[in-house]
This record gives C-alpha cells, structure tokens and sequence, in this order.
C-alpha cells in the first residue's frame, strides 16, 4: 500500500519498516518492502541503489523479486542512475553463478539483463546450451524480446518450432515484442527476410498447432489474435489459411482438459473478423462447458455484430463429482498428508468437512502416487508455491475436472488450494500460500492447511520435487 500511495514521505517509512525488521529478517517483509520501493525510484534516483542491495540477500525468495523489480523499471531510470556499473556487474554475476538448483533466479537475472543491458545478454550462450534447463531458456527469449531486432527476429522463428514445449510456449509468447507493428517498421528495411515473413509465420503456426499441444495451441490462437501479429497476414493468402488451421485445431480439442485452448482458438477466431471462422463458432455456442459457449458468442459478435446469447446454454453440465462414501468415510476428520520434498517434509491437514469432493479427489490421487516424482512449477515470491503438474508447465491436469467448493475457511499462511481455469474445472495442481490472500477467499477452493513444516515450505523453489505423497497420522 506505501508503494501505491505515491506519497513522498512512504520511502522514509519504508526505511524505519526495514530498519525495525532487521533482527527478525522476515524474507516477506523484505519481498514487500523492495517491490514497494521499486515505484518510487523512478523519482529517486538514490534508491536503486537500495534496491540493488537486496540482490545480496540470503534468501532466494527476496532476490527473485528484486529482479523482478529492476526488470520494471524503466530504461530511463537505469541509465541515468550513478549505479548503473554496479547493477550491470550484479545482473551478470547472477546469470554466470547460476545454478540448476534454482534456475528461475538465474531465468529472472537475464530477463533484467536483457531488459538494461541488450548487449551483455547476446553474448550469453543459453539456448544451444543442452545443459541449460528448458525454463532458463523461456526466460532468456523473454530478455531477448525488450530490444527487437532483425536478429531478435530470425531468433524466435527459430525457437517457435523447439522441441521443448516450454521454450516453443515462450517463443510465441514472447515473439508479439518484435514483431509489432511500430517495432517492424523500424528494421524491415534492414530486414532481407521480410517479404517471406508472413509465409515463414505461417508454416511455423501451422506446425506448432499440428503438435495437438494444449499449452502451445494455447499461446499460437492467443498470437493470432494481437491485432498487430494477425497485421501480418492481412491482405495475403496467409489470413484465410490461419483461420482454417484454427478452426482444424479446435475440432481436435475436447472440454474439460483443454478448454483453456479452446477459449483462445475462439477469441482468435473472433479477432480476426473472418466469416470463414461462424460455422465452427456456432457449433460452440452448446458445448457442454458454459465459458466456451460464452467465448463463441463473443467472438461471433465480433464478427457479425448480432447477439448470440440466447443459444448458449444457463449453465455447464454438471462436473465430475466422485460420489465414493466407502472412501471417504475412510478418511479421519483431521486426516493428515505428509509432503516429502527435495526440501524436507511439509505436514498437511485435510478440511474434510469444507471441501469434501477436492479432499476425495486429492486422496485417491495421492494413494495412487500420481504426484510422487512431480514438480513445483510456480513460485511467486510472499504469494503461492504451486504443484501438482503432471506436464511441470502449468498446463496438465489428472484427466477430469472437478467441481468448485467455496467455503467458510479464508486464506491465510499455509493455505492449501486448487488452481483452476474458472468454475468447476479444478484438478490435480495445488498452491500453498506464503502469507494471507484475501483476494482468493471465495474464488479458489481451500482444502488443506499447512499443520507442520511452514520453514520447510518457505524454501521451495520452482523446479524442486515432490517425493513423496502419502496419507499419515
């Protein structure tokens, strides 16, 4: 709340804050404290130096997000701060002493690197690297897409076809930077490939969308439908033929496990205002999962200007619901999980009686060691810790979906959730919470809470492993 007051006096209290905090060394507060300074230095030119201060922190969680921080700040105020030397050292350091032990402080130290310091990231050698990990990779594109340019360019078509869905996801998300308008406008007179651009774009959409990749077909349908990527196509041969490798890619698709997909094919489909694109639309109207019926009307809207909301069905049919009271009258009122990790050992209480269809769900997982071997695959430094991914990206589930159960119980430190794409299509991916998060009460259903092991889960990091899940006293 200080960093958004914008008050002049909020870096002074924030100062008093850290200075108060020293002896308990809270790493949340640290997180909190140097997000919020981030907004004002581009007012303060001395507090990047605090900032960068930070990045010599013994928790990972407080570097993590003083990366984050520096990356969102402007160019502007790097380059006219009298610690710009010093940041440029601190960046490179932490991309050179990076490890697979933590590789998304080494992922987040190129993306500010590439943020402040283009040159110093060209000269990184990470994606031919076989030995850098598939998410240091996804973030060096992401570094690499702040400054566009010819070579950017012949970069991420390269990457669009990786055989690495992660890097192949992060390659279309990211390729939107230097391949806007005002950006090619700048370089395609430098440019040789560019009267083969819109074709090359093609054949690369057209294979990634024919991998049947959920995540992947996902990110292609969300670049088609930037007003400035489909430019590319407009007024060639390629606009039509995008269109019906959508529409060929939607019918491969089916609710619940891919509805994510299929809502960004029809937002697509709509934003490129083919007519080529209503049959396929109007078929969606009634699929049994309401929001892609709803999407479908949307995009239709778009395109023909008439409302379509009257085909849609009142609600989604009904979600999987596993009525086995044998099973779950087998659970204890308080049955607990232990969660062995690559960390050590988190103790878990089930909320039986608040979420009773998510903790039968999440049991029979666990007695059928569908989680053990898997990845932590998000982590939000004083948010989530989330897990659970059969694929490790975020995008995998267990095969159904579930329905949601909103309860009483509020979120607070060491809650237990279930991530989701919206109402009732919960599945196998969890998140634990670092601190309270109001905003989540009544939105995400809470299943357990942390009992045992809070510094334990305090040390997780994106790439390490659940060993080991298993019901106990």
């Amino acid at each position: 709340l200080l960093g958004r007051s914008k008050s002049t006096d909020a870096p002074s209290i924030l100062f008093s804050i850290e200075k108060s905090e020293k002896e308990r060394s809270d790493w949340r507060v640290q997180v909190q404290t140097v997000r919020s300074l981030g907004a004002f230095a581009p007012r303060e030119q001395a507090l990047l130096s605090k900032i960068i201060g930070y990045l010599g922190s013994r928790n990972d969680h407080v570097k993590i997000a003083t990366l984050q921080v520096i990356t969102a700040l402007t160019k502007e105020t790097v380059e006219k701060s009298e610690q710009k030397a010093q940041l440029r050292k601190a960046l490179n350091t932490l991309v050179l002493s990076g490890s697979r032990e933590i590789p998304l402080l080494q992922g987040e130290a190129l993306v500010a690197l590439g943020r402040h310091f283009p040159e110093d990231l060209k000269k990184k050698e990470i994606l031919a690297d076989k030995r850098v990990l598939s998410l240091v990779k996804a973030k060096f594109l992401e570094g690499l897409s702040f400054n566009p340019s010819s070579e950017a360019i012949e970069t991420f078509l390269r990457e669009l076809t990786n055989d690495s869905v992660r890097v192949s996801m992060a390659a279309w998300d990211f390729a939107k930077r230097p391949l806007a308008p005002s950006t090619l406008n700048t370089i395609k007179s430098g440019y040789p490939r560019w009267p083969e651009l819109a074709s090359m774009l093609f054949e690369k959409a057209r294979s990634s969308l024919n991998r049947n990749d959920m995540g992947i077909s996902t990110v292609v349908a969300n670049a088609v439908a930037d007003s400035g990527f489909f430019a590319l196509f407009r007024g060639t041969e390629f606009a039509d033929k995008i269109v019906q490798e959508l529409m060929s890619a939607y019918l491969r698709f089916k609710t619940p496990n891919d509805v994510e997909a299929m809502q960004a094919i029809l937002a697509a489909l709509g934003s490129t205002r083919s007519r080529l694109g209503i049959q396929t639309l109007e078929k969606a109207l009634t699929d049994p999962d309401r929001t892609v019926g709803l999407e479908a009307a949307q995009a239709l809207q778009r395109i023909t200007g008439q409302d379509y909301m009257s085909r849609v069905p009142a609600a989604s049919k009904p979600s999987f619901s596993d009525y086995d009271w044998k099973e779950f009258d087998a659970l204890k009122a308080d049955q607990k999980v232990a969660l062995h990790t690559t960390k050590g050992t988190i103790k878990l209480e089930l909320l039986k009686q608040h979420a009773p269809f998510t903790v039968l769900s999440f049991a029979k997982l666990v007695k059928a060691r569908f989680y053990n071997g898997l990845t932590f695959h998000r982590v939000v430094p004083n948010f989530v810790v989330q897990g659970g991914d059969p694929r490790g990206d975020g995008w995998g589930g267990p095969g159904y979906s579930i329905r949601s159960e909103y309860g009483l119980v509020n979120y607070g430190r060491g809650s237990v959730g279930v991530a989701s794409a919206g109402k009732d299509t919960e599945g196998c991916q969890f998140f634990i919470t670092h601190s309270p998060q109001p905003h989540l009460d009544g939105r995400y259903t809470i299943f357990a809470t942390v009992v045992e092991g809070m510094d334990v889960f305090d040390q997780l990091q994106v790439g390490d492993k659940i060993v080991l899940l298993e019901l106990t006293d």
